[in-house]
């Protein structure tokens, strides 16, 4: 076993894992960024992700039945920020998104606006992907 890589103090691979984790990481497109590693996300829970010089989070992550869903931390009803406390974007028991700001909810399979001022709009859904489990996102349109 060896230690992977500077920045990932906890994670220890075995040789082969760990040459197959450098080299799929080291394919990514110029456009992508490594948010996390899957399992840093609890099941049920969100984080959010601040990149670009932004103080707040720039998109946020939801895990749900093992899925992942990626959306910009953006309100389509005014533009405002989802959260104001880190990693909280959903309602308290987990089944929608929510904006704090006034308490639209949106589907979290779909980003789709189901109650609220806003109600049939789409949260920005970003473009992700998964890689020997480290969620990568394309950056292209953030």
């Amino acid at each position: 076993m060896r230690k992977l890589a500077k920045g990932h103090d906890r994670l220890f691979l075995s040789e082969p894992d760990a040459f197959r984790y450098e080299r799929s990481m080291s394919t990514l497109e110029p456009h992508e960024r490594r948010l996390c590693r899957v399992d840093d996300i609890p099941e049920g829970k969100s984080r959010g992700f601040a990149f670009g010089g932004r103080s707040d989070d720039s998109v946020f992550a939801v895990k749900k039945n093992g899925e992942i869903y990626v959306y910009e931390n953006f309100c389509p009803h005014n533009g405002s920020t989802m959260s104001w406390i880190q990693h909280s974007y959903l309602t308290g028991d987990g089944s929608k998104i929510e904006c704090y700001l006034h308490g639209a909810r949106f589907n979290i399979e779909d980003g789709v606006c189901c109650s609220g001022p806003c109600e049939g709009d789409k949260l920005h859904v970003v473009p992700h992907r998964i890689v020997d489990g480290t969620l990568v996102i394309s950056t292209k349109k953030i």
